[in-house]
Parts: structure tokens; sequence; C-alpha cells
């Protein structure tokens, strides 16, 4: 009853919360952009390295 009376969703969004019990949720697009370049820029370098034509440089130190 709540989802039906409460005044933080509106029109569309109300009625489609009561009816499939679905949460509606902001998408940041920006966000989304940057994580989907950050997945394909690792997939190259995935393959650059496995292809042989790059190196992994890895380094070993102490924390002060």
């Amino acid at each position: 009853m709540d989802q039906v009376f409460g005044n933080d969703l509106q029109g569309f969004i109300k009625l489609a919360k009561t009816l499939t019990g679905l949460k509606p949720q902001q998408v940041d697009l920006e966000l989304q952009k940057a994580l989907t370049e950050k997945e394909q820029k690792r997939a190259l370098e995935d393959l650059s390295t496995k292809l042989g034509e790059t190196s992994q440089f890895t380094k070993t130190y102490i924390p002060k």
C-alpha cells in the first residue's frame, strides 16, 4: 500500500512498480560509458599481451 500512496514516485513508474514489483533506478550514462571503455581497454591489453605484442610490468615494494 505504501507503494501506491507514497509520494516518492509518479505516473507510469508508480504503476509499473506496483504491478511488477520492479524497483526503478536511475542510470548514470557517463559512468556506464566509462566502465565500458575500461572493459574494452582491458580486453585489448589482454589480447595484445596474449599475442606477444606487449608484456606486463609488475613491481614489488615495501610501503612506508
